[in-house]
């Protein structure tokens, strides 16, 4: 009787024992497979929103997901909601998009309250004099051909280089800010955001204005992207493309695109 209770018991822990490993086993299964199924989502539905334009934050919960940021109106949270609701695997989106309305500002309010933006006008008056006594000057001096070069340089031309633009409107700089990014991303921060926005409406208001980009990172694929978001961002608020120039660097070291607001000298 004892040795036939020992084996049966025997038997009993070991099928208690193969139950509790199937469990953990199951679990740890449904733990990995939860955590691809919110990776696999928030590719595609990142690559959705920016095969249309939009770059928002996006979260997912297993099949539930939140999207966040600034958009400019209604109709665009409603065409991201529609389109992150269509990606094959989503269940529910949490909606948490802010609507930011344009700066409607003085021009005083505006330079007050850039973010990251420093003024330098007082700081380069001196310069972009020295600019146009160096203009007035090249007209009395120099053939028409040079004269059209420099003016060539100093205003908007396709096919000026941006290495030639660079040297000249160093000089003619008002406002410079600085846009950062975490490891290699590209999106839009909800700062950064903020920061192109108030520089739009510099731009809307003043068509004498042009901004320059300068993009450092170690990969130059990724930093060239960064300023065509930044470029496609400023044409939707409705601004020129020729209104802004691009000068890329690459970089081993910063992971940063440079603005810079400078005035054209026609």
């Amino acid at each position: 009787m004892s040795a036939t209770r020992i084996h049966i018991d025997g038997i009993v822990l070991i099928i208690s024992l193969l139950f509790v490993s199937l469990l953990v086993l199951l679990g740890s299964s449904f733990y990995a497979l939860h955590e691809d199924i919110e990776l696999q989502l928030i590719t595609d539905v990142r690559e959705q929103l920016e095969e249309a334009g939009y770059q928002v934050s996006i979260d997912f919960d297993g099949r539930d997901g939140t999207i966040g940021g600034s958009v400019p109106d209604e109709q665009t949270i409603q065409e991201i909601v529609d389109i992150t609701k269509n990606v094959p695997g989503v269940r529910t989106i949490t909606n948490n998009l802010t609507i930011t309305h344009p700066e409607t500002s003085t021009e005083k309010d505006l330079e007050m309250g850039l973010l990251g933006i420093t003024d330098t006008t007082d700081q380069n008056t001196a310069s972009i004099e020295s600019i146009d006594n160096l203009i007035s000057s090249s007209t009395s001096n120099n053939t028409s051909s040079e004269n059209s070069d420099i003016n060539n340089i100093a205003t908007e031309d396709t096919n000026t280089s941006p290495q030639n633009l660079t040297e000249i409107t160093e000089q003619a700089i008002i406002e410079e800010s600085t846009l950062y990014y975490q490891t290699d991303e590209t999106n839009l921060s909800p700062e950064s955001i903020a920061t192109l926005d108030l520089m739009a409406s510099r731009l809307s208001a003043d068509s004498t204005l042009y901004v320059e980009m300068a993009s450092f990172y170690k990969e130059p694929a990724i930093a060239i992207k960064r300023t065509d978001f930044i470029k496609k961002f400023l044409e939707e608020k409705g601004i020129d493309k020729k209104h802004a120039d691009v000068v890329w660097n690459d970089s081993p070291n910063k992971n940063f695109v440079k603005l810079r607001l400078f005035h054209s000298k026609n």
